[in-house]
């Protein structure tokens, strides 16, 4: 689960966190190098073959952020003076 300063009462997975690019980067993070990949699939997301790596289609699958969320974050950053 991600819970950092930053997001200090999230209860995200680890394996939804992706990089800027859709790009499947945590590998070292996990039991298996794909086991990120598999947990993903498994919540129907799909996850292609790169040749930058496992990666996923952020347009479909990304995090929508709704006005709420953009105000909590404001909060929370203004908070640890971001």
């Amino acid at each position: 689960k991600l819970n950092t300063p930053f997001y200090p009462n999230f209860n995200i997975p680890a394996h939804r966190i992706l990089n800027a690019s859709g790009i499947l980067s945590g590998a070292t993070s996990f039991e298996t190098y794909d086991q990120q990949k598999i947990l993903l699939e498994s919540e129907g997301v799909t996850v292609i073959r790169t040749d930058k790596g496992w990666k996923t289609d952020l347009k479909k699958y990304q995090w929508k952020t709704t006005l709420d969320d953009a105000l909590y974050f404001e909060s929370v950053f203004k908070q640890n003076n971001i």
